[in-house]
């Protein structure tokens, strides 16, 4: 038997797992098998009745796949993402992260608190949808901070463009963002 080849540790009794495959036709879940030198491999395993015409079983096919790769990257991700959870955490200023469409993806306990709200309430929430949760007087300043913060990023595109036209006609002397002469 393959159990015994593979040294197969199940996830569950073999007598459950067996009963299942009477019961209900199929049985699934994930097993460990030991290879000649000594590695676990994670196995995705599937097991189907074979059937005749009076519905007596005859046979089991098993189908199985090594997830070992999938299994080790997920624990890899979940160990990263830990990690990034607790170094988030641990900043002390009220604190969040949003995706490209605006939803909060992390809110720290100290933002949360400011708020007078919990963490897990904020999360997912849409940023700009949440006046009634922030205040306008915060989302209005958020508004103007992030305008501020885009004009500065014009102004700082634009001077580098000046400075690039100007090496180009081999001019020696730039403009500042303030307008004064500089070298």
């Amino acid at each position: 038997k393959t159990h015994t080849l593979f040294k197969t540790r199940f996830p569950e009794l073999l007598d459950d797992i067996n009963y299942q495959v009477v019961t209900f036709g199929r049985w699934s879940g994930e097993l460990l098998h030991e290879t000649k030198d000594g590695r676990n491999l994670v196995i995705q395993s599937w097991w189907l009745a074979e059937k005749n015409e009076k519905d007596e079983i005859i046979g089991v096919l098993e189908s199985n796949i090594d997830i070992t790769e999938r299994t080790e990257a997920q624990e890899k991700l979940a160990q990263s993402n830990q990690k990034i959870t607790e170094i988030l955490g641990s900043i002390q200023d009220a604190f969040y992260l949003i995706d490209k469409d605006w939803n909060i993806v992390y809110i720290n306990k100290q933002l949360a608190l400011r708020l007078g709200k919990k963490t897990e309430d904020l999360k997912g929430k849409n940023y700009w949808k949440m006046s009634s949760i922030i205040g306008q007087q915060d989302l209005a300043e958020e508004k103007l901070f992030l305008y501020i913060a885009d004009l500065q990023q014009q102004i700082t595109d634009l001077q580098q463009q000046i400075d690039m036209l100007v090496q180009r006609l081999g001019m020696h002397t730039q403009l500042s963002p303030t307008g004064q002469e500089r070298s």
